[in-house]
Order: structure tokens, then sequence, then C-alpha cells
């Protein structure tokens, strides 16, 4: 079960700094899915 603060949002998404870039940029979701990809096929019989 998520956590939620009083104001029933996720902690996520209450706690989010605006100012700052987000983590995840698109170069890192390429490398991270290509990453997956290459897992799935190696965990294959």
């Amino acid at each position: 079960m998520m956590a939620v603060n009083d104001g029933g949002f996720a902690p996520v998404v209450v706690q989010k700094h605006h100012t700052q870039p987000s983590a995840f940029t698109p170069e890192k979701l390429q490398l991270i899915a290509i990453a997956a990809d290459r897992l799935r096929f190696r965990l294959l019989p």
C-alpha cells in the first residue's frame, strides 16, 4: 500500500522540487529501456 500524507497525495508528488531538473532525462530513460530489453531476452529459456 502506498503511503500518503494528510493531503491525500503520494509523497513523491508532494516532495517534488520543481526548481531542480528531473532525474529522468530522455537519455537515461532510453538506456534503462535498452538494458531491460536485453535482460528480458537473456532470461528467456
